[in-house]
């Protein structure tokens, strides 16, 4: 639930598609990155956005 799949207004067409692709990319960038504990780390990067950028790069 820490994605908020459950309370997402976009529920036509191709976007939902999408949004989970992005979703899975956000969560493989954790995995690959050694991170474990996933909801936490999406919550402090959430605050904090240029730290996350540097995960991707």
């Amino acid at each position: 639930m820490v994605l908020g799949e459950d309370v997402s207004p976009v529920r036509c067409g191709g976007i939902p598609q999408i949004m989970a692709a992005l979703r899975n990319t956000a969560l493989s960038v954790f995995r690959f990155s050694g991170i474990t504990r996933i909801a936490d780390k999406m919550k402090y990067y959430a605050s904090k956005p240029k730290l996350a950028v540097n995960l991707i790069i």
